[in-house]
């Protein structure tokens, strides 16, 4: 179709000019050229999602920039509190708002070039939804826009809600509630408290924080030994019979206020950053209350069959079990032993209790709530239990899986940490941990209530690497991740850097003092979004691999979690969804799966082992090394006969074998994907984590580089007489099966399998002619034809008159700014 809308014509002309030369400008002038091109793509049905967002981040840098630029002395501030940053902190301050600026150039541009490109149809992308975060819901294991579309959601920590950041850049709507609210023992409360929670009608979604770290004076005074003021978040001793008491009433107060609000939509998260070590000389370590102490000697009471019995195992001589006394914090050097476990294990419990307790009395006024917690992943993920933590019991417990996850490139607190050999980052420490939890609550949503990917104290970068941010969240997505509030958001609406902290620095390497990052962070949210049915296949895919953990061990050996990294990393990269299994596991949930990895799994008790023995005798495949399920949690050694055993048992001794017997006995049990990823370089080291489902008569295939080095891969099909078709989903581009993937580089392809062609046919010998046919009659002279209608012209750029002109004095404009630039 014609047309003859002089702006269309000229804004494709203006492309044209443009991929001539470069025209330089400023950050203003680049903005009115991107928003130039947006009009453009608008009327061509485009979606501008994307370069709508980064016009808006880059106004809000260049204003920020400006306050950065009038207050230095602050910005100082908070880069002496940086434990690098801060040798230099006054040229830190200096340079930020140049930094600032500089990066928004580059955001400008390569939107410039990517839009471009989408206009003359070079790419093709999917659209992107806009999150109305009054609209956000949870169904069935996942967050819906409208009760329709599923969606990843993402917001910031300490985001203020506003109209110029609502739209990209997330609009939680929290509350925040803490037992020093009730004044008196009687559960009043100030009216205005009351007056606002039930005037509250704000539709966004959101969940109630609730805190433990403040006590009202009056439960203190009538119980002057509830208090533990030596532990973070929390600042009772949890068997205190004044803690029931007290959030009992706080509850029965504060509970029928919100049920119903908006802000428990994304539940009531029970405890911020909870763990209550009890081992000596560690992070965040006490002692409980004496009714704790009680309680340990009764729980020993039911477990051991009499005080000789213990006295045995102990190696203690205890005249009854009322004598039993433990001094607390534990000495580390007592890990193994007898007391050790019991000690733990009781403490696991009781913590568990008390937030069985905490979750029984948020339903008891609001039966339609949802619970979680904010568990600390790093605790899961390394060896120490002294914690008190039993996460899979803690998951049980839950409405939805929650967590603050983190991971890094670089450590400010240790010059080797665990992937700087071979990886580019810390890739494992949230897909391990994803993997765990989403194996224990398939079902659930999985909630990053303050997720550190980006920041954390040991991980404070002015200037984030934007591959890194994309490879992290990507890859978090594809494990399970449904939605994060990235920590955090450092700016009031002015500019201001928010200092409800002090002037700590991780305000000031955060995301709103780097457009690099936070513009990739928000461009990578929007692709995850734009993909999600994709992304959720991929998290939903049965975990055909399962890794046996065992809380015994966990609890009694000190290099556990070592051991389950390690065989985690051992089939992370071959395509195979992987998960866990535990006793519970494998008691409650369907075995599905294709087999159960065992390592250096030393200490099992005999219902953990009865529940192994029980998979294998029912057909279960285990492989298993030599070190594993010989004794129970006391060091005592197992019988024979309670031992998994068969041909289903397959023993190995290296991680070289584990690898190997894995994708051996994966290509037997017809599990390993259909397309086969080769690493040119180095095939027996893999570094792409690559996870695929198949989409009626394709494949969606997600990648990501984890290595420290470019990597080349050929992307192949394992079934014979077939090659590979790519189609880049990013860009609608069609590629090669042979890929370099640059480092942390992330990729969604769509692979179609095609028949090989076969073999080229020689010709065959040529005929012996035939004998010449009689002359056909000559026919009958045809009627001439009318002649046919002159064909439209094909649509052109007019740049005659006007446009003609303004394309004339723009693109000389262009030239002559070029030619002084090389001059």
């Amino acid at each position: 179709m014609k047309t003859n809308n002089t702006f269309q014509q000229l804004s494709s002309a203006l492309l044209l000019c443009g991929s001539s030369f470069a025209i330089s400008a400023n950050p203003a002038e680049k903005i009115t050229e991107l928003e130039t091109l947006i009009l453009s793509a608008q009327q061509q049905n485009l979606d501008v999602t994307r370069e709508q967002m980064t016009v808006r981040m880059a106004n809000l840098f260049l204003d920020w920039a400006n306050w950065d630029e009038s207050n230095q002395a602050i910005n100082i501030k908070f880069y002496e509190d940086h434990p690098v940053y801060k040798h230099s902190a006054a040229s830190h301050a200096a340079e930020l708002a140049g930094f600032e600026r500089q990066s928004v150039e580059t955001i400008l541009d390569n939107s410039i070039s990517e839009l471009s490109q989408v206009i003359n149809g070079t790419i093709i992308r999917q659209a992107v939804p806009l999150i109305d975060f009054e609209k956000v819901s949870i169904s069935a294991g996942e967050f819906r826009l409208d009760n329709q579309d599923s969606i990843f959601l993402s917001s910031y920590t300490w985001k203020p809600s506003d109209e110029l950041t609502n739209p990209y850049f997330g609009d939680l709507h929290s509350d925040y509630i803490s037992p020093s609210f009730i004044t008196d023992e009687q559960g009043n409360t100030q009216q205005w408290r009351i007056n606002n929670f039930q005037n509250d009608a704000d539709e966004r979604i959101g969940q109630v924080f609730i805190n433990h770290n403040a006590l009202p004076q009056w439960i203190i005074d009538k119980y002057p030994n509830i208090e533990d003021t030596n532990r973070l978040f929390s600042k009772y001793l949890l068997d205190h019979p004044g803690a029931k008491e007290l959030y009992t009433s706080f509850f029965n107060t504060y509970i029928p206020l919100l049920k119903d609000k908006r802000s428990t939509a994304l539940g009531y998260m029970m405890f911020n950053e909870p763990s209550f070590f009890t081992e000596a000389g560690v992070w965040n370590t006490g002692g409980v209350s004496d009714a704790a102490m009680e309680k340990f000697r009764t729980w020993l009471a039911s477990t051991h069959t009499s005080i000789s019995s213990l006295n045995n195992l102990w190696g203690s001589n205890y005249g009854s079990f009322d004598e039993i006394n433990i001094a607390l914090p534990m000495d580390s050097q007592l890990k193994g032993s007898a007391i050790w476990f019991d000690w733990m294990r009781f403490n696991q419990i009781r913590v568990t209790n008390w937030f069985a307790f905490l979750d029984s009395e948020i339903k008891k006024h609001d039966s339609d709530a949802k619970t979680h917690i904010k568990l600390m992943p790093w605790l899961w993920n390394e060896s120490a239990r002294s914690h008190g933590l039993d996460f899979e019991s803690l998951l049980e417990l839950t409405d939805i899986i929650g967590f603050d996850a983190n991971s890094e490139y670089l450590s400010h607190r240790t010059n080797t940490p665990w992937y700087q050999n071979d990886y580019s980052f810390d890739w494992q420490s949230a897909t391990l941990s994803f993997d765990f939890f989403s194996s224990v609550q398939p079902n659930q949503v999985l909630w990053d209530s303050e997720n550190h990917f980006f920041n954390k104290g040991s991980f404070q970068l002015k200037n984030v690497s934007p591959d890194y941010v994309r490879a992290i969240y990507w890859l978090g997505a594809t494990h399970g991740l449904d939605g994060v509030s990235t920590w955090m958001w450092g700016r009031n609406t002015d500019g201001s850097i928010i200092e409800n902290r002090g002037y700590n620095s991780e305000y000031i390497t955060g995301v709103t003092h780097q457009p690099l990052g936070f513009h990739e962070l928000t461009r990578t949210i929007m692709d995850i979004n734009a993909h999600h049915q994709d992304i959720v296949k991929l998290q939903k895919q049965n975990k055909a691999i399962r890794l046996f953990y065992s809380e015994t061990s966990a609890i009694t050996q000190d290099d556990y979690m070592d051991s389950i990294r390690d065989a985690h990393r051992s089939v992370f990269f071959e395509g195979v969804a992987l998960g866990f299994a535990t006793q519970k596991i494998i008691e409650k949930q369907i075995n599905d799966w294709g087999f159960i990895i065992i390592k250096d799994t030393q200490q099992v008790t005999t219902s953990e082992l009865a529940a192994l023995k029980n998979y294998v005798d029912n057909g279960g495949t285990i492989l298993i090394d030599a070190n594993s399920l010989k004794k129970d949690q006391y060091g005592q050694a197992h019988a024979v006969n309670l031992l998994p055993s068969g041909d289903n048992v397959i023993q190995y001794n290296t991680l070289d074998e584990l690898r190997n017997s894995a994708i051996s006995l994966a290509k037997t049990k017809n599990i390993l994907p259909k397309l086969s990823i080769i690493e040119t370089t180095n095939n027996a080291n893999k570094k792409i984590a690559w996870r695929i489902i198949e989409s009626g008569d394709s494949y969606t295939l997600s990648l990501v580089n984890t290595a420290k080095t470019t990597i080349n891969i050929d992307i192949e099909s394992v079934t014979e007489g077939k090659s590979v078709k790519l189609l880049n989903l990013m860009t609608g581009q069609i590629i090669d099966d042979n890929i370099d993937l640059a480092v942390r580089e992330t990729m969604l392809l769509k692979a179609t399998l095609v028949e090989e062609p076969g073999p080229i046919t020689p010709p065959a010998e040529p005929a012996e002619p035939a004998e010449p046919a009689e002359p056909a009659e000559p026919a009958e002279p045809a009627e001439p034809a009318e002649p046919a209608e002159p064909a439209e012209p094909a649509e052109q750029i007019n740049v005659s008159g006007g446009a003609s002109l303004w394309l004339l004095i723009l693109c000389l404009l262009g030239l002559s700014r070029l030619n002084s630039n090389r001059d």
